[in-house]
């Protein structure tokens, strides 16, 4: 009993002691997303929205084939994952290998 007791006293003491560190999930990915935006690696709904309108970006689905068929973003282009490099050389450049869509979202 005294050794169920101690034990069980211990993880308290351990949690609590671990439990200064807890970040809430809001506050993580608050935190996340700040990061990412700063880094150009996140894009919001409405930035997708824009881009699909947009000429100069492409938006590219990288899910399977059963995902796509499910459920895409109309216009977007899909990107399987056999030999992804060259079909995402055709979305996004010419025959001459020049840039046709100079920004890229990738889903």
């Amino acid at each position: 009993m005294k050794l169920t007791s101690t034990i069980l006293a211990l993880g308290l003491l351990v949690g609590a002691a671990n439990a200064g560190e807890f970040i809430s999930y809001k506050a993580l990915t608050k935190t996340l997303k700040a990061e990412n935006k700063k880094a150009g690696n996140f894009a919001t709904a409405d930035d997708v929205k824009k881009a699909v309108a947009s000429k100069d970006w492409a938006v590219v689905d990288v899910r399977t084939k059963e995902e796509w068929t499910a459920a895409h973003i109309k216009g977007s282009y899909r990107v399987g994952r056999q030999a992804p490099e060259k079909q995402f050389s055709s979305v996004v450049l010419d025959d001459d290998d020049n840039f046709i869509k100079k920004n890229i979202i990738v889903i």
